[in-house]
């Protein structure tokens, strides 16, 4: 499934006001909902859901395995990513979050290719 498609289905079935987080104060924190989906992606979370959130997660990206890493506030070089997935298959997921942020094309390329060559699990 292309980005454009996977934004188009969220915006389908997403209304404002309708999480948890909208709930509470939170929904416009950065940190806290990279927190809360890299919390939903570990298959060792608390949450008690194993790997039935994170596999989900990856077959929608087209990606055989199984999480075997998930982290937040992943530092390498310059840059900082919000979410890092290590799976199985030896991908490596790296999911930036914008909250109130445009999309930065520079951005995006320079994380590409710091987290591609060499590898974050070096």
């Amino acid at each position: 499934m292309t980005f454009d498609a996977l934004l188009q289905q969220w915006k389908e079935c997403h209304t404002p006001r309708s999480d948890l987080l909208y709930v509470i104060g939170r929904n416009r924190r950065e940190t806290v909902l990279c927190a809360a989906l890299a919390w939903l992606l570990d298959p060792n979370g608390s949450h008690g859901l194993g790997h039935a959130v994170s596999s989900h997660f990856l077959t929608s990206l087209g990606v055989a395995g199984r999480v075997t890493t998930t982290s937040t506030e992943w530092v390498r070089g310059t840059r900082r990513a919000d979410i890092v997935v290590l799976t199985e298959s030896k991908h490596t997921i790296v999911i930036e979050a914008k909250v109130d942020a445009g999309l930065d094309i520079e951005q995006l390329k320079d994380t590409c290719l710091l987290y591609t060559s060499p590898s974050p699990r070096d």
